[in-house]
């Protein structure tokens, strides 16, 4: 899709849950600094929480559409798991002491 000088974008806000896998989520302020700056890199807005059994990340940026939304949405929680499982967490730091 081509944006004419005339197209605007406006502020959508995307929801995103993961289920965490086998149990063992992500440390929730790795997972938060990740988000944080994969947003960043996308002119985004990420906010963080983790539950028992989910990451919940709510994503908001300006976009031509709800779909485009999504899309960056989806590539700022990808990007935030797969920097946050690359760090080593507590319990990793934990073992190696």
């Amino acid at each position: 899709m081509v944006l004419s000088m005339d197209d605007t974008f406006t502020p959508h806000t995307v929801t995103i849950s993961v289920p965490c896998a086998a149990g063992q989520p992500p440390d929730p302020g790795a997972f938060a600094a990740a988000a944080s700056r994969a947003a960043w890199r996308r002119s985004a807005s990420a906010v963080s929480t983790r539950t028992a059994g989910r990451i919940i990340t709510v994503v908001t940026v300006d976009a031509p559409g709800r779909y485009a939304a999504a899309a960056v949405a989806r590539a700022v929680v990808s990007d935030a798991l797969r920097s946050s499982a690359a760090a080593p967490g507590p319990a990793a730091g934990q073992l190696a002491a």
